[in-house]
């Protein structure tokens, strides 16, 4: 047990410093990519392997190399390979095993907390995540995966996907500790603006054919600046938010309880939906918990293991705000905006009342031609369920 907190040694950590920084240099070269191919199993498995306390700024180096080779060195050739050596799967599988996952082997529940044993002297679950090892492999996949759909082939987010990895960024955002959860959000915004928009021939082009288009020419738009900046943070894998509507229902107290009380069913915001019973039961909700001495729905919260109330609207306004159409793309869905609305009566956090209201004013003076109709509905619905509940409470004392 003592090895879990032997630092590493200053020789040790400048050698892995100067190596990582001569090969990000040597992967700023695109032709470095063909020249890395032998060795890109080996090279991915370093990110999201399991080390010990000594070893944790080995996989920051490793993943520092990989970043660099992912934004310069891809080619449709090389996520091909990556494909078909199945590596973003083997990646994934390790960071469950990292994140203890599982359920079996060093990193099982019930083996001492997820802490590592005497035999076993590699951080896995709670311990690797406080000394950010689940951000270090988390990180390089996902970048991994979103570059390489720079190159008109979504095999490897397919292979992310398939293997799980929105479930495991999910489980790593809703167990890790605050000072980490920021960064993990940031990956969801990566997999959201993912450019998925090609058309689906050349996503099921072969390698051979994906190389005879890059030859012509007809990828090299793909790294026109202007186009680019513009189109980068467009949220074209909306699917990904699924981690940002999953996280909130599960945040969300009044969310929660509405699910509790409606057979697990969540709201409907669909323009059948009945909105003003939907608003009275936010009103009512949020009146006993004012008016309860010991809250025990408090309690029962969120099943989350930090509250990420706040966290996951900051979020959101980022995504909106990165690019003009986003509102409308996942709003239209997921309708985040109006769950916060609903949910406002019931924030005991000022702050978070007042970020919800300064994401509203944004989204309906900010955005031009934006369907706010939903949200800005609900406002009025809530602000009605607020009047007839106070003259009722009024009426009942009188």
């Amino acid at each position: 047990e003592d090895d879990l907190i032997v630092p590493a040694s200053p020789l040790s950590t400048q050698a892995a410093a100067k190596v990582s920084k001569l090969l990000c240099l040597l992967c700023s070269d695109p032709s470095v990519g063909e020249q890395l191919r032998p060795h890109l199993f080996g090279l991915l498995a370093l990110s999201g392997a399991s080390y010990p306390n000594s070893g944790v700024h080995i996989a920051a180096a490793a993943s520092d190399v990989i970043l660099a080779f992912s934004r310069s060195c891809l080619s449709a050739s090389l996520v091909w390979f990556l494909h078909d050596r199945k590596m973003i799967v083997h990646m994934t599988d390790d960071i469950k095993e990292l994140c203890a996952m599982t359920g079996s082997g060093p990193s099982s529940p019930s083996s001492s907390n997820n802490s590592s044993s005497g035999n076993n002297r590699c951080l896995y679950g709670k311990d690797a995540e406080e000394k950010g090892l689940w951000v270090i492999a988390i990180r390089t996949v996902v970048h991994l995966v979103s570059n390489s759909c720079h190159y008109q082939c979504v095999e490897l987010l397919k292979d992310y996907d398939s293997a799980g990895g929105y479930h495991v960024l999910a489980y790593a955002i809703s167990n890790s500790s605050m000072k980490h959860v920021p960064k993990l959000l940031e990956l969801v915004t990566a997999l959201v603006c993912c450019k998925i928009g090609a058309t689906s021939s050349a996503m099921s082009s072969t390698p051979s054919s994906q190389e005879h288009l890059q030859d012509e020419g007809m990828l090299a738009n793909y790294n026109d600046d202007s186009t680019d900046l513009a189109e980068a943070k467009m949220a074209m894998n909306t699917n990904a938010f699924e981690i940002m509507d999953d996280l909130m229902i599960r945040s969300l107290k009044l969310i929660v309880a509405y699910k509790a009380e409606h057979d697990g069913r969540r709201p409907d915001f669909s323009s059948t939906s009945d909105l003003t019973a939907m608003t009275d039961f936010a009103v009512k909700y949020a009146w006993d918990m004012t008016m309860q001495a010991t809250t025990s729905i408090d309690d029962a919260e969120n099943d989350v293991g930090v509250d990420l109330t706040s966290e996951l609207l900051v979020t959101t306004l980022q995504l909106y705000s990165d690019h003009a159409k986003n509102f409308d793309l996942i709003e239209s869905e997921y309708h985040m905006l109006s769950h916060y609305i609903l949910g406002f009566p019931a924030f005991s956090d000022v702050s978070v009342k007042v970020f919800s209201l300064k994401t509203l004013e944004y989204v309906c003076t900010g955005l031009a031609g934006a369907n706010t109709f939903m949200p800005l509905r609900l406002v009025t619905e809530l602000f009605i369920s607020l009047c007839k509940h106070l003259l009722k409470e009024a009426a009942s004392i009188g």
